[in-house]
């Protein structure tokens, strides 16, 4: 039985590999646009990808792969995120100093705003009430109130912010940095940091669990992940991956984690109670991002392939 389906996006490759999970068996394979950075599943059955070099954010289906819809971007197009219960898609442009929302009904544009410089990443909190982005040359975590439509705070996160992840509660952002060998906690409600450590190297990926108490970063340099504990970010397992190890994500309900590595072009599974790496599938070239689909999309992707 499935667990769904993991959308690995490889930028050297332009393509999408498609993996039924727990398994990583190759099920399809879909084309993306120039230099694909990430992917988002939507409601009804698709899936958005961000092209940075074609500056354009691509909607397929999630079975088929046919190109439902191409949404012109700003420059350097990179994060992705959705809001289900207000119909929106964000898209960050790194080049362009923006944000750009979409309607996820229709497509048409919604609306823009400026968080800081070099936006690459985007999240969007389980109650919807905020998205946040990190600024990775403004060294900031944006936080953007979607009722007021306006960014309300700027909290300073040294080290060129490239990753951001939410506690379940929405009460805790987790920020990784590229340039420093730092984690950052940031209290949302409060605006402000309460846990800084130096924690590995490179953190491109980083991950809140379903437990809301740990979290997972890529520790780039050293070719491993570390679960740390929210509360004081000291590390409690180091789990060998593949080279390079980037985007993070859970597989929901279960203690699986994927981890795209970019440096050998694989994706890893890893067991984060366990301590173990599961199984290593390769995809194409730097693979960057992941969405994951549900059950139902994995079974119409394998009758499709």
């Amino acid at each position: 039985m499935t667990q769904g389906l993991a959308y690995v996006v490889s930028s050297g490759s332009d393509r999408i590999d498609v993996l039924e999970l727990p398994a990583l068996r190759v099920v399809g394979r879909l084309a993306a646009g120039d230099w694909p950075l990430t992917a988002v599943a939507l409601p009804g059955g698709a899936v958005a990808v961000a092209n940075q070099a074609s500056d354009d954010v691509r909607v397929l289906d999630a079975t088929s792969g046919a190109l439902l819809h191409r949404l012109p971007t700003e420059r350097g197009a990179a994060g992705l995120a959705v809001a289900p219960a207000r119909h929106l898609l964000f898209v960050a442009n790194e080049f362009a100093r923006s944000v750009q929302t979409f309607d996820t009904l229709d497509f048409t544009p919604r609306g823009r705003f400026e968080p800081g410089d070099c936006p690459c990443v985007v999240a969007v909190t389980p109650d919807e009430r905020l998205a946040l982005v990190a600024n990775e040359e403004s060294d900031t975590l944006a936080l953007y109130d979607l009722d007021a439509a306006e960014v309300v705070a700027r909290v300073p996160v040294a080290g060129g912010p490239v990753g951001v992840a939410v506690s379940p509660d929405g009460r805790l952002a987790l920020c990784g940095s590229l340039l420093s060998p730092r984690l950052t906690v940031v209290d949302l409600a409060a605006r402000r940091v309460v846990v800084e450590r130096r924690v590995g190297s490179m953190h491109i990926g980083v991950l809140i669990l379903e437990d809301g108490v740990h979290g997972v970063c890529g520790n780039t340099d050293a070719d491993t992940v570390l679960v740390v504990r929210l509360a004081d970010l000291g590390v409690v397992r180091t789990i060998r991956v593949g080279a390079g190890p980037a985007t993070l994500r859970q597989v929901p309900g279960t203690p699986l984690v994927l981890c795209t590595n970019r440096t050998d072009d694989s994706v890893s599974l890893v067991d984060v109670e366990a301590g173990v790496e599961r199984a290593r599938r390769g995809v194409g070239l730097s693979p960057t991002g992941i969405a994951l689909a549900s059950d139902a999309h994995a079974r119409g992707a394998e009758a499709a392939s």
